[in-house]
């Protein structure tokens, strides 16, 4: 009992610790791409969306996969650590190498000349993600959430600082290059500073072999998805333009800046601890239809509200220049609905230590969501949003199949358990929305259309009884009652 007690205590300090991590990092950051949308053109913009395309894909390499083995290995000791560390550096050096000498190619493809440089000195930041990776696995694996914290604050408030100043003075697109860069040492550095784990020199290949098994499936299944993601920007930066490029980037960015604040701490806490009881069925279960509701009951009336008030909300913060980017901040919000789903049932299914099964799924959803982009190529941009956002919706499905047999948890149960909150979030869209239409100044509208969500929200939860809104303030009495 006492087991559980302590389980359940890391978790909800964890996840504390973990959203409060992200809603700094990714609020300062938030706050930080305003001001450089103000002063970057679209344009600028584009050049590193098409860029990010590969360094994401090279990224998967040293951040999946052997990571997630050494969270999920049980008996985990500091030899393995140190051998997947010696192991990712050398694999990012090699990828690095062959971003330097194919980065004429690839500008070449997207007649830019100016990616060359850009991307050979954007590269680097693989070399530094491989660090942080094995950093980032050992405080999960540990369960002190509070570190990325303190890591996050020191990155994201150098990078600030860096970024601003660089485009005030007129860098353009290197000033989110060295944004990007600034943050990705700072995190390590103070990591490095905060956690007892030291890198060495020591390599054990029976050591990567035992988790290879596991690994390579977790890294198979991130590739698929990072590729897979991708194909629309590197279709659409091709097909059309960077400016284009940027608006519909743009646009999923506001979406996906919610939903990384509130389902990624909540992933990132479950699936270390659902590896802890990996073995009790039940236990699976009942985390896994929490995680469903809160998380849900959380991001989802976010998303909604971000869809009702995404024109005056687009001119305000980012100017009209940025408005041809709200059709796809609000298909991108449809898509996002589903991620709750998807990632709690991909959270059991790897924790069980199922990453064959992940992979083959993703096999699966990947082939539909291609076969979605092709045929819609054709009907232009937001016609491929929209076929993203049903690929997502499948792919939901798809992620909770399996658990019907694994803890008798089925997609029509977790999508029954959901719906009283997805009524709460249409009746408050519905109410929201309609305030576009008053005549009254776009800076009043915006807050009027907030303080009534938020009013209209509440009232619904207490209506309709949402149990979400008594997990959350219990968990929050478990916090601060501490």
């Amino acid at each position: 009992m006492n087991n559980k007690n302590d389980l359940g205590t890391k978790i909800t300090k964890g996840i504390f610790w973990s959203m409060s991590e992200k809603i700094l990092a990714n609020g300062v950051s938030f706050a930080v791409s305003l001001i450089l949308a103000r002063l970057i053109l679209p344009e600028e913009y584009g050049l590193i969306s098409l860029i990010t395309i590969f360094i994401n894909i090279s990224n998967v390499f040293v951040e999946s996969g052997f990571g997630n083995a050494l969270i999920q290995k049980q008996d985990t000791d500091d030899k393995d650590f140190h051998t997947v560390f010696i192991f990712e550096i050398l694999v990012s050096f090699a990828l690095y190498l062959f971003l330097f000498f194919t980065a004429p190619i690839i500008a070449e493809f997207y007649k830019e000349k100016k990616l060359v440089n850009i991307l050979r000195i954007y590269g680097l930041v693989i070399i530094l993600g491989s660090i942080k990776n094995i950093q980032h696995a050992y405080v999960s694996k540990k369960m002190e959430f509070r570190l990325f914290f303190f890591s996050t604050l020191g990155g994201t408030l150098a990078s600030a600082i860096i970024g601003i100043i660089l485009a005030y003075i007129g860098f353009g697109v290197w000033a989110l290059v060295a944004q990007v860069m600034m943050n990705s040492l700072m995190d390590s550095i103070v990591l490095y500073i905060k956690i007892d784990w030291k890198p060495k020199l020591y390599f054990s290949f029976d050591r990567l072999k035992s988790l290879y098994s596991y690994g390579w499936k977790i890294l198979a299944t991130g590739l698929l998805s990072t590729v897979y993601n991708n194909l629309y920007g590197l279709f659409i930066g091709k097909i059309y333009n960077t400016e284009q490029l940027a608006l519909y980037n743009k646009g999923n960015s506001f979406p996906t800046l919610i939903s990384n604040n509130v389902s990624g701490p909540i992933q990132s806490v479950t699936f270390p601890a659902l590896s802890l009881v990996q073995d009790d069925k039940s236990r699976l279960k009942e985390m896994t239809k929490k995680t469903l509701i809160i998380t849900s009951y959380v991001l989802w009336p976010m998303l909604f509200g971000m869809a009702a008030v995404a024109i005056p909300m687009i001119t305000i913060l980012i100017t009209d220049k940025w408005i041809n980017c709200v059709i796809f901040l609000q298909i991108n919000v449809v898509a996002t609905l589903f991620w709750p789903i998807s990632s709690a049932n991909g959270q059991l299914i790897n924790a069980v230590g199922r990453s064959d099964l992940s992979l083959k799924l993703d096999i699966i959803k990947k082939i539909v969501g291609i076969l979605l982009l092709v045929c819609s190529i054709p009907f232009g941009i937001v016609t491929m949003a929209w076929g993203r956002a049903v690929g997502q919706f499948f792919a939901s499905v798809c992620d909770a199949y399996p658990n019907k047999r694994i803890i008798q948890y089925d997609f029509i149960d977790q999508i029954r358990d959901l719906m009283p909150n997805m009524l709460a979030n249409i009746i408050m869209f519905v109410i929201v929305y309609a305030i576009n239409f008053i005549e009254i100044n776009i800076f009043i509208k915006l807050v009027l259309q907030i303080i009534v969500g938020c009013m209209i929200y509440l009232i619904c939860s207490i209506l309709l009884k949402l149990e979400g809104l008594n997990y959350v303030k219990y968990q929050l009495a478990k916090i601060f009652g501490k």
